[in-house]
């Protein structure tokens, strides 16, 4: 995940690449 790659808002940016993941696991 890059979550840390994103910048000063960690909780919010962990939250949205958590959502992600769910989306492409939801697509393969």
């Amino acid at each position: 995940m890059l979550f840390h790659l994103y910048g000063p808002e960690p909780e919010a940016r962990i939250e949205l690449c958590l959502r992600i993941d769910l989306e492409f696991q939801s697509y393969s």
